[in-house]
């Protein structure tokens, strides 16, 4: 079962350590080491969700998924010393508003939906999804082409078309579309690759 919560409680711990390494209540080391510990737990439960979304529990995945989700986890933790150095350059005693640090956290925040997703599309790998644009008011030409397109699960996957990813145009961090089961038709032929990867 999807969980908001969930989601909402990975995005405040994600806030609060930025907060507190900004404002000098965090050093960095208990930063790193916690923002770690949430990515682990936060990704773990995100891929939870994201594979229940097709009756995927987590006793029955997979080897190549455990394989998925480990690679999301280390490509972000090599990301958790780049973003520390950044706040340490942007603290509130050098006059920066936590605003700034805070838009930040939210690229960080906005990766659980990214791994639910991904998790959707490894464990659902046969099922068919539809692609729909989420509410953001501007939508970039990836996911507007994408839009309404029927494919497999595993097709959006191979071609890297994932809503929330790094290769879409829109970079993915503020993407609010969505992959969704349906019944109707597969598209002919195939998504073409995202403008943003390349």
């Amino acid at each position: 079962m999807i969980s908001q919560k969930s989601e909402s409680d990975f995005g405040r711990r994600v806030r609060g350590l930025a907060r507190g390494l900004w404002g000098g209540t965090v050093d960095w080391l208990q930063f790193a080491d916690s923002l770690a510990e949430a990515l682990y737990r936060g990704y773990e439960q995100a891929w939870r969700e994201g594979a229940d979304r097709c009756g995927i529990t987590p006793a029955e995945r997979s080897d190549q998924e455990r394989i998925v989700l480990q690679r999301e986890i280390t490509a972000d933790l090599g990301r958790i010393r780049p973003f520390g150095d950044w706040i340490n350059q942007h603290t509130q005693a050098q006059g920066v508003k936590l605003a700034v640090v805070l838009s930040r956290a939210e690229i960080w925040t906005h990766r659980y939906v990214s791994i639910q997703t991904l998790a959707q599309v490894t464990a659902c790998a046969d099922q068919k999804m539809g692609w729909h644009l989420g509410s953001t008011n501007e939508h970039c030409t990836d996911c507007l082409t994408y839009n309404g397109k029927v494919f497999r699960a595993s097709i959006w996957r191979k071609y890297a078309a994932i809503p929330q990813s790094h290769s879409l145009e829109c970079g993915g961090w503020r993407c609010a579309c969505r992959l969704e089961p349906t019944r109707a038709p597969v598209t002919s032929g195939h998504p073409r690759y995202p403008g943003g990867g390349r």
